[in-house]
């Protein structure tokens, strides 16, 4: 009888010790679920968001539209939401494609300057405000102008990186709305 109830009792432990493993696993993925959602609802997009891997860095990507008087453009953004990914911007990155570009998320309006340290070539700086029309546009800033900080004087919640010549060739100016 005792071997019976000892058996019992061992294999209600082995039931509990997998309960409590099955358990542990889905509150942790629960916990990089959360993770990964509070991550993403910093802006929201009418796009589906993916990763990509840009070297070693992981960004969030959407597509933007601008439209004017001489047309729509569309590009492909990162998203740099992050102190650490708005710090790193495309610095280091060898070059940027056609049909590319960073945007950099701020939490509220505010004086962001903006520098060329660690680039590799030129680009184009938009400054947009809290309703995402630009107020500021910088054209082919080159990584020889370091250490000099562009965009000070401007009040913007988001700031847009392009390759150099973008703003000029599509017909983007101080006052365009961008969708995102």
């Amino acid at each position: 009888m005792k071997s019976l109830e000892f058996k019992k009792n061992k294999i209600h432990l082995v039931l509990g010790a997998l309960l409590l493993f099955f358990v542990i696993s889905i509150v942790i993925s629960l916990l990089r679920f959360s993770k990964d959602i509070l991550l993403d609802q910093t802006i929201v997009t009418s796009a589906v968001t993916k990763n990509v891997s840009d070297s070693q860095y992981l960004y969030s990507t959407t597509s933007l539209v601008m439209s004017n008087a001489q047309g729509t453009a569309k590009i492909l953004v990162d998203l740099a939401q992050t102190p650490a990914d708005r710090t790193r911007g495309l610095s280091g990155r060898p070059s940027l494609e056609n049909g590319r570009g960073m945007l950099f998320i701020f939490e509220k309006p505010g004086s962001y300057g903006f520098w060329m340290k660690d680039m590799n070539f030129s680009i184009d700086i938009l400054w947009l405000d809290e309703q995402k029309k630009i107020v500021l546009i910088e054209n082919t800033v080159s990584p020889e102008t370091f250490p000099k900080a562009f965009g000070v004087e401007v009040v913007a919640q988001y700031v847009l990186e392009v390759p150099a010549g973008f703003a000029l060739q599509q017909g983007v100016v101080v006052g365009d709305q961008v969708v995102f």
